[in-house]
């Protein structure tokens, strides 16, 4: 089968408010062996908006002089995202939850536009991913034993 070649025009996404769910939300480090948290979003495909199923990633980066994580950006993140203020969470907490993200343009040191994710603030709108359903395999046998 043939395919057929076509331009990638990398097109931004207009500046404004999409709402998104975290996809994931990890530890991790760039091609080039830099730390980083990485928060990937995915542009919720239940409400009508644009770009429906469009990744969008945030990455966050220690302190070059500390070696801490910004743990308020990554705060208020978390509590767009649904946790209470004050709580303690776990990156993979925020995986599956709701936000609007607001994006914005850039420019770069040689000219070249570019959009980011600015911030993020609580949804209106109902949880994209419900709480988990319970596990298919229920237990027939009380002493623990399995039939096979």
């Amino acid at each position: 089968m043939a395919f057929r070649s076509v331009e990638n025009d990398s097109e931004l996404m207009p500046a404004g408010e999409y709402e998104v769910y975290v996809n994931d939300c990890c530890e991790t480090s760039t091609k080039n062996g830099t730390d980083c948290i990485e928060f990937d979003f995915v542009i919720r495909d239940d409400i009508a908006q644009q770009y429906q199923k469009r990744h969008k990633f945030k990455r966050f980066f220690r302190d070059r002089e500390t070696g801490s994580w910004p743990n308020d950006k990554i705060g208020r993140y978390a509590n767009a995202l649904g946790i209470e203020k004050g709580q303690e969470f776990e990156l993979d907490d925020l995986i599956g939850r709701s936000a609007v993200m607001v994006t914005k343009h850039y420019t770069t040191d040689d000219g070249e536009t570019k959009d980011c994710v600015f911030y993020l603030k609580r949804s209106d709108a109902e949880p994209y991913i419900s709480d988990p359903q319970p596990a298919a395999y229920e237990e027939e046998d009380p002493d623990g034993e399995l039939p096979f």
